[in-house]
């Protein structure tokens, strides 16, 4: 008697889950993904739009402060006398005067260029000017730094280090910020009256673009209350009179 033996027809695996086999994951141990295998590109992650202008700015910032010490280098006796005559009127001013008076003079000393960097934000081709401010800023500080290293070698420098590139540096940081968000809004202004495109929510964008810049304002403050402390600190340790 010839037993006939019934075949069960395997079970079909769909062609997404042929050929994987699962294996039971290991205790405490995460597998990552290589970087160069099949499947797996490495893309480097772009810096975003704020982070660039911010950078530009920057730059632009350092290249006018170099500018202005090349041509403290290369000037004249005529530039000199008239730096001579702003910084000695700039000593004696700290010197006698008390801690508010220096910080109400501080804060208003660098208020014009934020001033003019906020109406450059809401002018559709302000653009270039909210570019430019940074270089003027630093070609001030450049100017001061190099008469004075120029003039009084290394007590200037100290001068320098201690009183004007402390405050310098964060009231700079503040104006780069502020410069930035200029760039942003009036190239968005800008983009708003090109053809197609859609409309703009000026309103809740401006609020925004005020509230940013009332708290640059306050970094602004806080660069004032600097240097006024350093001033009333180190000030009299500095005698300009003489060379």
């Amino acid at each position: 008697m010839i037993r006939t033996v019934k075949r069960t027809r395997a079970l079909s695996v769909p062609r997404f889950f042929r050929g994987v086999r699962r294996r039971p994951p290991r205790s405490g141990v995460v597998r990552l993904p290589r970087i160069g295998r099949t499947g797996g590109t490495a893309r480097a992650e772009k810096m975003p739009p704020a982070g660039r202008r911010l950078f530009l700015l920057a730059f632009v910032y350092i290249a006018g402060l170099l500018v202005g010490a090349l041509v403290v280098r290369m000037g004249g006796g005529g530039l000199f006398q008239s730096l001579e005559n702003s910084f000695l009127a700039y000593v004696e001013g700290r010197q006698s005067q008390p801690f508010w008076m220096t910080l109400l003079n501080a804060f208003a000393a660098a208020l014009p260029f934020f001033a003019g960097a906020f109406f450059c934000g809401v002018c559709i081709l302000g653009v270039p000017g909210a570019f430019l401010i940074p270089c003027f800023k630093g070609l001030g500080l450049g100017l001061t730094v190099g008469y004075v290293y120029a003039v009084y070698g290394m007590r200037g420098m100290a001068f320098c280090a201690l009183l004007l590139i402390p405050p310098a540096l964060a009231s700079a940081m503040a104006l780069l910020l502020a410069c930035r968000e200029s760039w942003g809004f009036s190239l968005m202004l800008f983009r708003g009256l090109l053809p197609g495109a859609g409309p703009l929510a000026l309103r809740g964008d401006f609020k925004i673009y005020c509230l940013r810049y009332l708290f640059i304002l306050g970094i602004l403050l806080a660069a004032s209350i600097l240097d006024a402390g350093l001033s009333a600190a180190f000030i009299r340790f500095f005698a300009f009179g003489d060379l």
